[in-house]
């Protein structure tokens, strides 16, 4: 375990006398653990959040778990101007074009929201916070 995480001796001096912050590769397979990292990351974005939701179950599920909805709340300020911009890419259903057109009437230039056809072979979520962290 501790050998599959480790990295060459020269390539780490390297990084820290380039001062390069060293890429972190995590594999993360409890729920509870990876919803505290996706809310702590949505938290600490600053430009960008980028959201992808393979299914409407999914949509629906992290819209009522706080995803989506945690992206915006306290944020308000941020969205109005030309600060945090949120993307979202997901399959749609009446539900979720309602929810889009309450969100893009409220955020306008913020947020952009594009639907996607819905496949099967795809079952992974993916967040991309301001280009530098991804879950």
């Amino acid at each position: 375990m501790l050998w599959e995480k480790a990295i060459p001796a020269m390539h780490r001096i390297r990084e820290i006398e380039e001062g390069i912050e060293p890429e972190v590769i995590e594999t993360v397979s409890d729920p509870n653990q990876i919803q505290k990292i996706a809310f702590s990351l949505i938290k600490s974005a600053k430009k960008e959040i980028l959201m992808a939701f393979p299914t409407v179950n999914t949509f629906h599920r992290q819209e009522n778990g706080s995803h989506i909805s945690l992206s915006l709340k306290g944020r308000s300020e941020h969205l109005h101007g030309p600060g945090l911009s949120i993307k979202i890419m997901t399959p749609a259903d009446d539900e979720i074009r309602y929810t889009v057109r309450q969100l893009k009437e409220k955020y306008k230039q913020n947020i952009d929201i594009q639907f996607i056809p819905q496949t099967m072979d795809t079952i992974t979520s993916l967040l991309i916070i301001d280009k530098k962290y991804s879950l």
